[in-house]
């Protein structure tokens, strides 16, 4: 799903100007129900009402109303979180399948995706529960993470002056290695179709193109201008997918000799599959964002709610684009199924153009969050001239840039990169840190059972020793 969102996911955030922001925070309508910041040395803290003087029937989706605009229906809701398994995640899943091999492949399929979708159904459950606490409509993921854990059990309690930090670094990491990934996807697709058509020019060289090309149009403040791409996007993208499926279904699939039920190299195999099926499936920021844009979401995290029905599709989406693609391929398999694609005919041509297209206009989409976190919470409070704001911030737009670009160059082959993005980032916060809130939140309330015990643990465990593990194969595979 890898935000990885095609144009569609712009819906949620194409309201947000960056520089306006915080002016739009401070709204009378909004000031009395949103957090309010106020400044520290490093990072923006926050000032929560006493948690006394909240009424204990207050429920933070009675006032969602009060500061969201234009709520989805719960239809719209899914059909956005379907459309936004329709990227570069999907499209990397028959090599996800090859490390893996089809039997690892189908069941880490499902136990991944199951692990992962609980993960956020434990984010959001805090996020509401701490909601609950302060009395406010909505709250962030680090500011929820640093009050769950504050006077939770004191192996744990010490993360709440570090909490925000830590989250704001994985985020910040998870969606910056998106870009990365976006420009590597883009890079590889057009050199693939100069080197056939026009002139060979080594990977490298198609970074610093793409990267050219990229730079002016993340200096768009206001994501409007992107919007009326949404719908073109949405269109490109399907018809694209469309293309892809003809081609592996076109001749039949006969399952060769080199496809694997289980590969010789199993663990390594697993971890790089791990690393490509958390990115693909774990967008948090659209997965969060879309619950707090819903007319009534209480019904997104119910067992036959939203989420889980968009899980279900996603997660059975992807396990057949995966098995399929890596039958027809085998070990030909590339990082992007499109560069599988014929050389020879225009119509796979008009495909990479158009999924390259798509991924170049997301770019900005996609940045919008680490900029959003590095400007109001860091950089910000350290630029003391109104008149310098702008400067400041076209320099930070520029570096994050910049950076996408050499994490790129170090990291130049696709399937590689994607792997590494998702080990790295998303087990600790899709997986770890809601765990310790839930775990940190029953201790405090003396709701702690043996059964939440146990499992928090598991999951913290889980987390941690996935994202090192799988982090180190990705980066020793290179």
């Amino acid at each position: 799903m890898m935000n990885n969102n095609n144009m569609e996911d712009s819906k949620t955030i194409t309201d947000l100007d960056l520089e306006n922001h915080s002016t739009k925070n401070n709204q009378s309508n909004v000031k009395s129900h949103l957090p309010q910041n106020k400044p520290g040395k490093w990072r923006i803290g926050t000032l929560i009402p006493a948690v006394g003087s909240v009424p204990h029937d207050y429920e933070p989706y009675d006032h969602r109303g009060d500061i969201v605009k234009g709520a989805t229906t719960n239809t719209e809701t899914l059909i956005h979180l379907m459309k936004g398994s329709l990227g570069t995640g999907m499209l990397a899943m028959p090599i996800a399948f090859k490390n893996a091999g089809i039997l690892d492949g189908l069941i880490g399929c499902v136990l991944i995706s199951f692990i992962a979708s609980y993960g956020m159904h434990q984010l959001l459950r805090m996020q509401h529960h701490v909601s609950k606490q302060l009395g406010v409509p909505l709250i962030d993921y680090a500011d929820a993470m640093k009050h769950a854990v504050t006077g939770g059990p004191k192996y744990l309690s010490w993360l709440a002056r570090p909490a925000p930090y830590f989250v704001d670094f994985f985020l910040c990491s998870f969606q910056i290695g998106v870009c990365c990934i976006y420009v590597s996807f883009i890079s590889n697709n057009l050199k693939q179709i100069s080197d056939e058509y026009w002139i060979t020019l080594n990977i490298h060289t198609w970074f610093v193109i793409t990267g050219a090309i990229v730079l002016p149009l993340n200096q768009l403040r206001n994501l409007h201008h992107l919007s009326p791409l949404s719908t073109a996007g949405d269109f490109l993208v399907l018809g694209g997918l469309g293309v892809v499926f003809y081609y592996i279904f076109r001749d039949g699939i006969t399952v060769s000799p080199e496809v694997a039920l289980i590969p010789d190299t199993p663990f390594k195999g697993f971890a790089l599959f791990f690393g490509t099926l958390m990115t693909a499936v774990q967008s948090i920021g659209v997965i969060v964002s879309l619950e707090n844009n819903m007319k009534t979401p209480a019904d997104y995290r119910k067992p036959f709610g939203v989420f889980n029905i968009g899980m279900v599709f996603i997660t059975c989406l992807y396990g057949f684009t995966g098995l399929v693609g890596y039958c027809k391929y085998g070990n030909a398999t590339q990082g992007s199924v499109t560069l599988n694609l014929p050389k020879e005919s225009i119509l796979p041509v008009l495909v990479k153009l158009a999924f390259a297209f798509v991924i170049l206009f997301t770019y900005p989409l996609q940045f919008f969050m680490p900029i959003d976190i590095l400007w109001r919470n860091y950089v910000r409070i350290h630029v003391t001239k109104s008149s310098n704001k702008w400067v400041y911030s076209s320099l930070l737009r520029a570096a994050l840039v910049i950076l996408t670009v050499l994490m790129a160059f170090l990291i130049p082959i696709l399937d590689l990169l994607i792997s590494t993005v998702g080990a790295f980032a998303l087990p600790t916060v899709g997986i770890t840190f809601p765990a310790i809130m839930e775990l940190s939140v029953f201790h405090k309330e003396k709701r702690l059972t043996s059964w939440i015990f146990i499992k928090c643990i598991a999951l913290i465990i889980f987390g941690i020793f996935s994202m090192i593990l799988c982090t180190y194969v990705c980066l020793f595979s290179m």
